[in-house]
């Protein structure tokens, strides 16, 4: 039995079971959401407007619980002191349809900038393939109409002498006749 008493002494068990707490809250929401929909009332869809507001604030709670976890792993890990312990548990849900505004730490802010410069970056090759099918595009019809041009220009030129295959137009004195 000592097993859950240091489990429960564990700094960030207390995060663990927030994260729980924040995730049975989505469950409910998710439930409401989906019998709201099917009522297909506007009370009921205006209500989905304030339930899905809960759901993305406590998706972003449980982002800050698992950022926080990670730093107590961390700190844990590395011998050092622990991370301050959680908000109590009961304040992870929050209330209905409030949504808080809290900075983010360094850790989640370094992915979301690597992943603005990646589509940043696929957004500049898509540019740079669109121009260069463009770029293609164009010299294939300079091309076409250059071929076109030279077409024309040996056809009133074979008229004047027949092909040496024989396949040329007839001479003029023949079509006279």
């Amino acid at each position: 039995m000592a097993e859950p008493d240091a489990a429960a002494s564990w700094p960030g068990m207390d995060r663990f079971a927030a994260v729980q707490e924040v995730l049975d809250r989505n469950a409910v929401l998710i439930r409401q959401i989906d019998a709201n929909h099917r009522t297909r009332t506007a009370e009921a869809l205006q209500r989905n407007v304030v339930l899905v507001r809960e759901l993305n604030a406590n998706v972003g709670r449980i982002v800050e619980l698992y950022g926080g976890l990670a730093d107590t792993l961390i700190a844990a890990g590395e011998g050092g002191p622990a991370a301050p312990a959680a908000e109590p548990a009961s304040a992870a849900a929050g209330a209905a349809g409030h949504q808080r505004q809290q900075q983010q730490p360094q850790q989640q802010q370094q992915p979301q900038q690597q992943q603005q410069q990646q589509q940043q970056q696929q957004q500049q090759q898509q540019q740079q393939q669109q121009q260069q099918q463009g770029q293609q595009q164009q010299q294939g019809q300079d091309e076409g109409q250059q071929q076109g041009q030279d077409e024309g220009q040996g056809q009133g030129q074979g008229q004047d002498q027949p092909e040496a295959n024989g396949t040329g137009p007839p001479p003029a004195d023949l079509m006279e006749a």
